[in-house]
């Protein structure tokens, strides 16, 4: 049963002149409205110009926006419904590129596909993934790939409300990639048919937790992305520019990301658009972000399907083109096509690779070390990260577990683990990190001892 929301601002009520364009697609959603000409031109000039567009006359009913980016927030802002139930814990470990479900904070780094590289801060953002609800009564696609939810109060309450939004995403997705077809001068099926069986998209639920590092410079891998946030954050760096733009747009806007799908069938001409995420406030923040065209029926007995993406001749010599630019990550090599999903996900292993966790769980335990007082959220989520990253691995557990102790005691690491047995320092108690050690480590003393 759907809960009547408060209203979370998504943006600013008033502003002169928006910084992206804004655009009325109502008229897409009619078949043969007599304006649709207009919108597609509209949005035709909406990519050459910035790449990034905000859609009003979508038809998503406010309340159900509302409705989602509440429970999220409920859900997974620090010390919410997933840190105290321990999601991490109550879902399967991952075993697929982008699992479905709970993905704690510090596990994953987009920043490593784009142009900072290693140097990307950590993301500490707790994530929820959704793939189209419909796969979970599908025998032919892959247990792995369809969703689960925490067997809880707090996990139903999320279910609801992102699979309603995650059906109204896809509409407006399919509405869109129709005049974007359009656009290029081809048929409005282009894309499904290009892509197929790769037609839907997976939607990924955000929560930013207050005042920490956010979101790497990065663009997007596929062919569109919408984007709604209840707190201000993404920003934009426009054509031939090196400043970064606040994306800000009306209330109830979806704003639409340009992927480097589409940079590659023009040849460059339309531009994959560099965005990232920054000044997260004490209030943190949360967004739905739906990519499309990324939800991969992986079947039961095989590996999916990849199709060849190539450019549009209609836009000139292929040669002539320089190619997509690809970050150090994916070989840094220019390509002028790309296997889909071949090449999504050979990114997103970079993004969750051993060395990328490595890095990301050092990161935020330096940051911790260095604080006056560790914070007690702050030391479970990287627990939590530690273990849907590292499985059974006991020497990443050994490395995340003894710096917790030392960053939650201030103190140096005792000799034994009973000197500092039933004591509270730095506000989380020494008996329950052993207890974990222990339980981890099949109560090997010769590993818990050595953490502590």
């Amino acid at each position: 049963m759907r809960v009547t929301a408060p209203r979370l601002s998504t943006q600013p009520e008033q502003i002169d002149e928006w910084p992206v364009p804004v655009i009325d697609i109502a008229p897409l959603t009619w078949e043969n409205h007599s304006d649709r000409a207009k919108v597609v031109a509209a949005l035709t000039a909406a990519v050459l110009s910035h790449g990034i567009f905000a859609v009003v006359g979508h038809g998503i009913p406010d309340d159900v926006m509302q409705w989602a980016l509440l429970s999220t927030k409920v859900a997974l802002q620090e010390g919410g419904s997933a840190d105290i139930e321990g999601w991490a814990e109550l879902l399967p470990q991952p075993s697929a590129v982008v699992p479905p479900g709970f993905v704690p904070a510090y596990s994953e780094n987009y920043g490593r596909v784009g142009t900072d590289g290693a140097k990307a801060p950590p993301e500490s953002i707790h994530k929820y993934t959704v793939y189209p609800p419909s796969w979970d009564f599908d025998p032919s696609v892959r247990k792995s790939r369809r969703n689960v939810w925490p067997d809880t109060a707090a996990g139903e309450a999320l279910r609801e409300p992102l699979e309603t939004y995650f059906d109204e995403a896809q509409r407006v997705s399919d509405v869109l990639h129709g005049a974007l077809s359009e656009d290029v001068g081809q048929p409005t099926e282009l894309i499904s048919k290009m892509l197929m069986p790769h037609t839907e998209g997976l939607l990924r639920a955000m929560c930013y937790h207050p005042a920490h590092p956010t979101m790497a410079a990065h663009k997007d891998l596929g062919t569109t992305t919408l984007h709604l946030a209840d707190a201000p954050g993404l920003e934009f760096q426009p054509r031939g520019r090196e400043d970064w733009v606040a994306a800000a747009a009306p209330q109830g806007a979806l704003l639409v990301i340009i992927g480097e799908f589409f940079e590659l069938r023009t040849q460059g001409v339309w531009r994959a658009t560099p965005h990232r995420v920054t000044g997260v406030g004490d209030q943190g923040r949360c967004s739905l972000v739906f990519c499309a065209n990324q939800g991969i029926p992986y079947p039961e007995d095989g590996s999916p399907v990849n199709r060849t993406i190539r450019p549009l001749p209609a836009f000139g010599d292929e040669e002539a083109w320089g190619g997509l630019e690809t970050s150090r990550t994916l070989g840094g090599a220019a390509r002028h096509s790309i296997e889909w999903p071949a090449f999504f996900n050979d990114a997103m292993a970079a993004v969750r690779s051993k060395v990328a966790a490595e890095e990301i769980v050092a990161a935020r335990l330096h940051a911790a070390v260095h604080k006056s007082q560790a914070s007690p959220c702050a030391l479970s989520a990287m627990w939590q990260s530690s273990c849907w990253l590292h499985g059974q691995d006991l020497e990443a557990h050994l490395l995340v577990l003894a710096s917790m102790v030392s960053s939650a005691t201030q103190r140096s690491v005792p000799s034994s683990p009973f000197t500092a047995a039933g004591k509270r320092q730095g506000g989380i108690p020494c008996t329950a990190v052993w207890s974990k050690c222990s339980m981890l480590h099949n109560r090997r003393a010769s590993f818990c001892t050595a953490v502590w």
